[in-house]
């Protein structure tokens, strides 16, 4: 992350690919607090079996900055 922009206060945008575990919701919440991050979640449908209307409810609960599909 920028370190000029922490030492700021403005708000780094970081985007984050995501399908809504554990370790990403950890992550949304670590950039926030830790570095004032707005969180862009990005979900990329390459052929897989997840269910996308989940993941997509899943980020919207955990209000990133936007959603990506």
């Amino acid at each position: 992350m920028n370190s000029l922009n922490r030492r700021l206060g403005n708000p780094v945008k970081s985007h984050l690919p995501t399908r809504g575990g554990l370790d990403t919701t950890v992550a949304i919440h670590w950039l926030r607090e830790r570095f004032n991050a707005e969180v862009i979640t990005v979900t990329v449908d390459v052929g897989q079996d997840d269910d996308f209307r989940d993941i997509e409810e899943r980020a919207y609960r955990l209000a990133p900055l936007s959603i990506t599909r």
